[in-house]
C-alpha cells in the first residue's frame, strides 16, 4: 500500500488482501468477550438484536466470532453494540495495553488512541491521504462539525464542575467569594457557549443535545 510523504501509521503490506477478514475476526473476539461478559448466549444475544428491530442471527454471531465470516456489514455492528450495550467503538478498538496496534486500513497499524482519535475526527490528519494534496483540505471540512461538538463538551463540562464546586463550597468561611468566583467563572462559559453556538448555526450544524440545564439567557 502506497502512502504520501507525512503519512502516518505503519505500513506493512504483508496480507494486506486479507485485512477485512483480519478486521472483522478482531470485531467478533470483542462481541464474544462481551457477550461472555454479560452471561449471553449467542442466541440470546440475537434475540435481544432481534428486539431491537435488526435481527443478527447466531448463526452469523458464531462466524464473526470464530473468524470465519469475510466483512461485518456497519448496521450489524451498530445493532450488535447496541445489543451488548456498548459504545460500537468498543467493537472496533481494544485498548489494553496488551492487545497493540490496531491495523486500521490493509498494511497500516496505529496505536489504539490513535486510531480512536481518527475515528472520531479528533486528530491533525487520516492515517492515509490516499487523494492527494487535497485529502487534507476535506478531512478537515468533515472534521469541522466534530470539532465543534469537542468544544461543546469541554465548555457543558466546565460549567457543571464550577457547579459542583460552588456547591461544595457552601460551607467554607469564605463561602461568599468562592462561590461569586464560580458564578463568574459561568458567566464567562455562558458567553463561550453563546459564540460557539452561534458559530454552529451559521455554519448549519445542529445543536448538541444536554444544554437545556445550562442554556445561557437567548438561545
Amino acid at each position: 500500500m502506497e502512502l504520501n510523504e507525512g503519512d502516518v501509521g505503519v505500513v506493512n503490506t504483508a496480507g494486506v488482501g486479507d485485512w477485512a477478514r483480519r478486521l472483522t475476526a478482531s470485531v467478533g473476539a470483542q462481541i464474544r468477550t462481551m457477550r461472555r461478559a454479560q452471561d449471553l448466549s449467542a442466541q440470546a444475544l440475537a434475540d435481544r438484536t432481534a428486539a431491537l428491530g435488526h435481527e443478527v442471527k447466531r448463526s452469523v454471531i458464531a462466524d464473526m466470532e470464530n473468524g470465519r465470516r469475510p466483512t461485518v456489514a456497519a448496521s450489524d455492528l451498530l445493532i450488535l453494540a447496541a445489543a451488548l450495550g456498548v459504545p460500537p467503538i468498543a467493537l472496533l478498538i481494544q485498548p489494553a495495553a496488551t492487545n497493540g496496534p490496531i491495523e486500521v486500513l490493509p498494511g497500516v497499524t496505529e496505536s489504539p488512541w490513535e486510531a480512536y482519535d481518527w475515528i472520531v475526527g479528533a486528530r491533525v490528519r487520516p492515517p492515509s491521504l490516499a487523494g492527494g494534496d487535497r485529502s487534507l483540505e476535506h478531512w478537515r471540512a468533515a472534521q469541522d462539525p466534530f470539532g465543534h461538538k469537542f468544544q461543546f463538551d469541554h465548555l457543558v463540562r466546565q460549567m457543571m464542575d464550577s457547579v459542583r464546586l460552588a456547591y461544595q463550597y457552601r460551607t467554607a468561611k469564605n463561602a461568599d467569594e468562592l462561590a461569586a468566583r464560580e458564578e463568574e467563572k459561568r458567566r464567562q462559559i455562558d458567553l463561550q457557549l453563546i459564540a460557539l453556538l452561534e458559530r454552529m448555526t451559521a455554519a448549519g450544524y445542529s445543536i448538541p443535545d444536554g444544554l437545556d440545564e445550562y442554556r445561557p439567557d437567548g438561545l
